[in-house]
């Protein structure tokens, strides 16, 4: 959203209307959201490097205050393909989380939903 008077933009709080509503996010992340949701501790790349603290990347936690960006996980903040982090080395990439076959009732600290 957009507030009127300076043009600053603010989350919304938007109800979910999917089938992970009532999913446990500390094992998976929906599919709808691409992981946006997964709030698991994952914090090692799909090619084993080690997450970056996001304090210490340009996608702070103050910037993106509902992404979920403790220590070094592994998250989505902005809607990419899937979960991810910043690596040792300051780059973008991708986390191996694991797929669910269905969100509803499952657990996102274990899996992810595509």
């Amino acid at each position: 959203c957009f507030t009127s008077e300076d043009g600053d933009s603010e989350y919304c709080d938007v109800p979910l209307c999917n089938a992970c509503k009532n999913s446990n996010f500390e094992k998976c992340g929906c599919r709808d959201g691409n992981q946006a949701d997964y709030r698991g501790s994952i914090h090692t790349t799909a090619g084993g490097k080690e997450c970056l603290n996001w304090k210490d990347t340009i996608l702070t936690p103050e910037a993106f205050p509902r992404a979920g960006l403790e220590e070094n996980y592994c998250r989505n903040p902005n809607q990419l393909d899937h979960a991810w982090c910043f690596n040792e080395d300051g780059d973008f990439e991708y986390c191996d989380v694991s797929l669910c076959n269905s969100c509803s009732g499952s657990d996102p600290q274990t899996c992810g939903c595509t």
